[in-house]
C-alpha cells in the first residue's frame, strides 16, 4: 500500500503498515464490543422479576451467549497461536 505526499507515491514499511492496521482494529472492534455488551445487558434484564422463565430456559441462554464467546475467543486464539508447529509422530 503506497501513500501518496504531492503526487509521489511513497511506500508503507511493514511497522507502519502494521500500525495502520492497529489504529483500524481499534477503531472497529471498540464500538462493537460495546455494543455486544449493551445486548448481553439487555438479555440480562430479561432475568428480572417482571419475566418468567424456567431454570431450564436459563442455562440454555447461558449456554448460547457462551458458546458465542467460545466462538470469539477461538477466533483470536488462532490470531496469536502463529507459534504452533505440526510434526508427525515418531
Amino acid at each position: 500500500m503506497a501513500k501518496v505526499d504531492k503526487g509521489k507515491a511513497v511506500a508503507l514499511t511493514g511497522e507502519q503498515k502494521l500500525e495502520k492496521k492497529r489504529a483500524a482494529f481499534r477503531r472497529v472492534v471498540t464500538p462493537r464490543v460495546n455494543r455486544a455488551f449493551k445486548a448481553i445487558h439487555l438479555v440480562g434484564n430479561c432475568a428480572s422479576s417482571g419475566y418468567s422463565f424456567t431454570p431450564e430456559e436459563a442455562a440454555s441462554i447461558c449456554k448460547a451467549l457462551q458458546a458465542a464467546v467460545d466462538v470469539v475467543t477461538a477466533a483470536y486464539s488462532k490470531k496469536t497461536d502463529k507459534q504452533a508447529s505440526f510434526s508427525f509422530p515418531s
